[in-house]
């Protein structure tokens, strides 16, 4: 009788156990809710920020500055004198379209050349990979014709040695 009410005690105690722990459970799962922040998210709007700026003043030549441009290009003509004065938006020299146009046919070469090459080196490397396959299959049956050759020569010799113990055989029996 002592032991099925300590059966029963252990198994109410199990019993408020797993209660307590899915109450627990319950609880820290609310607690972990509240304390999510919850996010809204919307799609980029398109828009600019324009700022302008209204000044009154007097400009004053405060240094020179020479006009330079990327290294190998060539001028076609200037079109302001030293000292002249220039407004913005003014053209100041045009450059010579005939030889950036030989310059840049020139780079779309050498960049086919490139191209080129690279596909030679492919069709070199598929060349080689495709005779290192003939090697390894000419290699192969040469191994099987020695195996073959090798297989033959020990059958005769077998056979020789057969008819040679025969033979033997034959000779002592006579005797």
């Amino acid at each position: 009788m002592n032991w099925k009410i300590e059966k029963q005690k252990i198994w109410k105690l199990t019993g408020g156990f797993f209660a307590a722990m899915a109450a627990f459970t319950l609880l820290s799962r609310a607690a972990y809710q509240h304390g999510i922040a919850v996010v809204t998210t919307q799609a980029p709007a398109g828009g600019t920020i324009s700022h302008q700026v209204v000044l009154t003043g007097k400009t004053v030549q405060n240094q020179e500055q020479a006009v330079t441009t990327e290294a190998g290009l060539r001028i076609a003509g200037v079109y302001v004198n030293e000292g002249q004065q220039v407004k913005q938006g003014d053209v100041l020299f045009t450059l010579d379209l005939d030889y950036l146009d030989e310059e840049i046919l020139h780079q779309k070469q050498e960049m086919q050349k490139q191209q080129l090459s690279v596909q030679d080196a492919w069709s070199q490397e598929a060349a080689s990979r495709e005779q290192r396959k003939n090697q390894q299959s000419q290699a192969q049956e040469n191994y099987n014709s020695a195996v073959s050759k090798a297989q033959s020569a020990f059958d005769r010799a077998g056979e020789e040695l057969s008819q040679a113990e025969q033979a033997l055989e034959d000779y002592y029996s006579r005797k």
